[in-house]
């Protein structure tokens, strides 16, 4: 039966069975006759790490693979990614490559100019795809719990769920005799741990009664382990120190890498003293004098006149409604600040990028909802930029004052990471456009006023050359907006259908046909906002507030994976300072900006799927009605706040897609950027 249970392969993994189809002639005879059987022959740790590198980079890296006896030295002796560490020599990995070769779990094939390897596992073991993927990682990372071999094992095999690693870690464990018996077997739960870890038995027995962690296929035990997970943070933090020190560079800034306590939202913020505090995981920059009180100004008037209601349903993830989103919008407007990265010249506030950065981040850590993007971060640009200076002045007053509600009309069924096949017809008839044609993934366009619109005006010549940027009025006759539910219950986006819908002409922003060049220039808007770097530092408390009191910050090895997520955003968070600088020095951004959405997205996704783990299947009952604030019912999720998780983790799931899909994003910075 458990073959029918939903694993997916992951993008560009390699089917194991291929390793046979592109064997130079393989011996029928050579194939074993019996699975190999770990109790009468077990592996040596120096066989079980070569086996295991070989299992590895067939799946994460093909185009090496098979491998010459240089790369996989190389393989096997990361620092990063093993339990233990080892340092193998030519010689090692020779009379290993040998050994396994005689007991059929390897094979030598002919390269170009040097002799290759690749692995016979699944054959040679007699185990399926997925069981081959999960000894391959625990021979290679040490004993894990399932939900950390589901996380480590992305690259190689993508499980839909931690129910489909535990059938098959059964199934190996409860291995007859006839097919070589058990080859896992589960470790008692260590102290204040809620998972039991598994650990292979390829290299023979393991002694279950050990205290701490276990270690299997040989190795220093704890002390390697934890020297392995010391050096590659070392790595890291030598990476981000580098990335740090430019950046500042960039913005004139004088470095200034201290680790910091997250700031206290109740106490005066001094980012500079109290490093003896626990979490001092993090980098910070030392802003000047000028730059911190201006985050104390914002702080104090956040903190005034954020309503609470607001900011209690923000921190819990619980459903904002229109009134709230809007309401705050026009509190910021009044003061000035909803167009906080405009110009003073357009009615904005003139802050530079830092000052821009620290609105953003005190807004968020305070639990402020985010600012909806579509006019004053998306269009407002544009029209600035593009417009003539009376749809400035039409355009930009209801935006920075919140009372007009902004939606994007890019996407259309079939034109959508492709965004120059748009089909939606603006036909010029005098002094108006006929507009016929549908959008689709419009986000909160059901509250919408007013449209900015791709539309193609001619078929002449490229795709992108034909299309126009135009305002349209959503009140307009023959405009239908029908929402769409989505799998978290909300109608956060809708189909729009425009049927014979008359513009008038002085809406269009710019000459007729060149809509492409201003959509690209608000498309760097509109992923650098995707990215949301604030969102994940405030989720990332949430994280671990969720992670405590589930019992989980105990667990050494859930803790490594929330300070792997923390790095990431650090490492994100210099990335925006980056887009903001070439913003303020007239740069092109686009570029960047791709990454930035690529990897703020991922992080987004990641920070849902360990909030799910953190409460393990009281994260699992998903109740529409528990997203609204004041819900009294019976959760049987443990405490309530794990209530939104399910929501939270179903709606995350589009961010990978929406705004230019990360594939495509990736493929355009390989052009660009990497050339």
């Amino acid at each position: 039966m458990l073959a029918a249970l939903p694993v997916q392969l992951a993008p560009g993994a390699q089917p194991a069975y291929s390793v046979a189809q592109r064997r130079v002639n393989p011996k029928p005879d050579s194939l074993p006759t019996m699975p190999f059987d770990p109790a009468i022959r077990p592996l040596t740790p120096h066989e079980a790490r070569v086996l295991a590198t070989l299992m590895e980079k067939a799946r994460t890296v093909p185009d090496s693979y098979p491998m010459s006896l240089n790369g996989l030295v190389t393989g096997c002796n990361q620092k990063t990614s093993r339990d233990p560490v080892m340092t193998l020599s030519d010689a090692d990995a020779q009379e290993a490559l040998d050994s396994l070769k005689l007991l059929t779990l390897a094979f030598e094939t002919s390269g170009n100019r040097t002799t290759r390897w690749e692995h016979n596992f699944q054959r040679g073991v007699g185990v399926p795809e997925q069981s081959a993927v999960l000894l391959g990682l625990l021979i290679l990372r040490g004993p894990q719990t399932a939900g950390e071999l589901r996380i480590n094992a992305e690259r190689w095999y993508r499980f839909a769920d931690i129910s489909s690693v535990e059938a098959f870690l059964d199934e190996l464990q409860e291995r007859s005799a006839e097919k070589g018996g058990p080859l896992v077997v589960p470790l008692p739960r260590a102290p204040g741990a809620r998972e039991q870890r598994w650990a292979h038995l390829m290299c023979g027995p393991v002694d279950t009664s050990a205290s701490g962690p276990a270690t299997s296929g040989g190795g220093s035990g704890v002390t390697t382990a934890l020297q392995a997970r010391v050096d590659a943070l070392e790595t890291e933090v030598a990476s981000l120190r580098a990335t740090v020190q430019r950046l500042c560079a960039e913005l004139g800034m004088a470095p200034s890498l201290r680790p910091c306590r997250h700031p206290d939202r109740n106490k005066t913020n001094d980012r500079a003293t109290n490093t003896t505090s626990q979490e001092t995981s993090r980098m910070d920059l030392a802003f000047t004098p000028e730059e911190q009180a201006f985050r104390d100004e914002v702080r104090a008037w956040v903190h005034a006149n954020l309503p609470q209601d607001i900011s209690h349903k923000v921190h819990n993830a619980l459903r904002l409604t229109r009134a709230d989103m809007q309401g705050w919008a026009k509190i910021l407007g009044k003061k000035g600040w909803l167009g906080f990265g405009w110009a003073k010249e357009f009615g904005g506030p003139g802050w530079t990028a830092v000052q821009k950065h620290l609105f953003e981040e005190e807004c968020a850590l305070a639990g402020a909802p985010r600012i909806i993007p579509f006019g004053p971060v998306m269009v407002a640009p544009v029209i600035m930029a593009f417009g003539n200076a009376e749809q400035q002045k039409r355009f930009l007053p209801g935006i920075a004052s919140g009372e007009v509600w902004w939606s994007q009309g890019y996407s259309e069924p079939g034109s959508g990471s492709d965004l120059a096949s748009v089909k939606t017809r603006a036909e010029r008839v005098g002094d108006k456009y006929i507009v016929n044609g549908q959008k689709t993934w419009t986000t909160l366009g059901q509250h919408g006023d007013w449209m900015f619109n791709l539309v193609r005006t001619s078929t002449e010549g490229k795709p992108q050359t034909g299309i126009s940027f135009l305002l349209l009025d959503m009140k307009s006759k023959g405009v239908t907006v029908r929402p769409i539910k989505l799998l978290d219950g909300e109608c956060e986006v809708n189909e729009v259908f425009f049927d014979n819908v008359e513009v008038p002409a002085e809406n269009l922003i710019g000459e007729e046909n060149k809509g492409w060049t201003y959509a690209k220039h608000l498309l760097s808007h509109e992923r650098t906002n995707i990215a949301d770097v604030n969102r994940s530092k405030r989720e990332l408390e949430r994280l671990k507030r969720i992670a405590k009191t589930e019992g989980m910050w105990d667990d050494s090895r859930f803790r490594d994976q929330i300070a792997l997520l923390e790095v990431d955003i650090v490492a994100l968070e210099m990335m925006v300072l980056r887009v903001l600088s070439a913003e303020k020095t007239g740069k092109n951004s686009l570029d960047i900006a791709g990454l930035l959405k690529i990897k703020g997205s991922e992080i987004q996704q990641r920070y849902a799927e360990l909030m799910m783990l953190a409460a393990g299947p009281f994260s699992l009952p998903f109740i529409e009605e528990a997203m609204e604030a004041g819900w009294q019912g019976d959760f049987p999720g443990g405490v309530t706040a794990n209530a939104p998780l399910a929501s939270t983790y179903f709606n995350l799931r589009k961010t990978t897609i929406y705004g230019g899909s990360n594939e495509v994003q990736r493929n355009i910075v390989a052009q660009t950027v990497l050339g």
